[in-house]
């Protein structure tokens, strides 16, 4: 454990969290004004403009407690390729959330992170709304994992933003509505407000195999206006063209890719993705699939990018449709075995 952080967490009498908090905040803001030359910030950045650079607003005490920034401010030539792929990522998602974020009101960006381990990415959510978007923001954090949610928790208490980021414990597919959740994270202050709208963002980084799938199940359940997932482990496709039967396999155009383990995973994993694809604009969203950060800084580099499309619109029902039918077709063509995500989407209505 970070021994400040461990100071930060002590409760000091007559001191209140978010006056530690910005103690915290203080100290590290001026080490890393220390270490962080003209000429180091340039060698680090590349000359991008990054959103998390240890110059900016808050971003050392961020830093310093997602384990990326050392106790002098420094970060080391480990963490360095961590901080350049979490700034690319924030960048992404900052793209495509624009219209929600830069939206000039102090409602806050609602925000659910589905696996969410330690936090990480809720918390620098959490800061890119207050230091970059102006806005408050209620992010609310779903991981199974006692003891991550509760190092999460200390986090967040650190960085004086656990009014901001909540964390539940629970599995995906246990979660109920997504109105009753987020009431329960943020409870409203008058105890007679209006329901709140959908989440601005759903967001699941590297959630293992199937639990991508529960992750944007959930998300098309809470009709999250944007879905950002980079899943993870794509086993359950390969293992089901594993067990197809031999007489379907021994004539089948993918013979050898169904036969080929190494083959078999790799291009499981891409048709899987695929699949999730066809499956999301058959519940309605425009997805693209992109590479959110350069191969050398993590092998599982794919953004999966949905936004929610208006509602029974001629134009969004034949996209549905279509979607609908690029699923079934793909899944017809690549040996009739289908993905977790079509079960879970029954529940709202999809059917193949």
């Amino acid at each position: 454990m970070l021994p400040l952080l461990r100071r930060v967490r002590g409760n000091r009498p007559g001191r209140p969290p978010s006056a530690r908090a910005s103690s915290f905040a203080a100290t590290f803001a001026e080490r890393s004004a220390r270490y962080w030359t003209p000429e180091r910030l340039q060698a680090l950045s590349g000359g991008r403009d990054l959103p998390l650079s240890p110059d900016k607003p808050g971003a050392a005490a961020l830093l310093r407690v997602i384990g990326l920034m050392g106790s002098d401010g420094s970060i080391g030539s480990e963490a360095v390729r961590k901080f350049r792929q979490i700034n690319l990522l924030l960048l992404e998602v900052e793209r495509h959330l624009a219209p929600h974020a830069s939206r000039p009101t102090r409602k806050p960006l609602r925000v659910l992170e589905l696996a969410s381990g330690q936090s990480q990415l809720s918390l620098l959510l959490a800061h890119a709304a207050a230091h970059r978007w102006g806005r408050p923001a209620q992010v609310l954090a779903v991981d199974r994992d006692v003891t991550r949610v509760q190092r999460a928790e200390r986090r967040a208490h650190a960085l004086g933003l656990s009014h901001a980021v909540v964390q539940r414990r629970s599995e995906i597919g246990q979660l109920g509505r997504w109105e009753d959740e987020h009431a329960a994270a943020f409870p409203p202050r008058d105890g007679a407000a209006a329901p709140p709208g959908p989440p601005h963002l759903a967001v699941a980084l590297h959630a293992c195999d199937t639990a991508s799938d529960d992750a944007l199940a959930q998300a098309v359940r809470a009709r999250s206006l944007l879905i950002a997932c980079a899943p993870c482990c794509h086993a359950q496709l390969a293992r089901r063209w594993s067990e197809l039967p031999d007489r379907l396999v021994q004539l089948h155009p993918l013979r050898t890719i169904h036969t080929v383990p190494h083959l078999r995973s790799e291009t499981a994993a891409h048709v899987t993705d695929a699949m999730r694809v066809a499956l999301l604009r058959a519940a309605g969203y425009r997805v693209a699939a992109s590479e959110f950060v350069a191969p050398e800084h993590t092998p599982k580099n794919r953004l999966l990018l949905a936004g929610r499309l208006r509602a029974g619109v001629p134009a969004t029902r034949a996209a549905q449709e279509e979607g609908l039918a690029e699923y079934v077709a793909l899944k017809s063509a690549t040996g009739g075995a289908g993905i977790a995500l079509e079960g879970l989407l029954g529940s709202v209505g999809i059917r193949t």
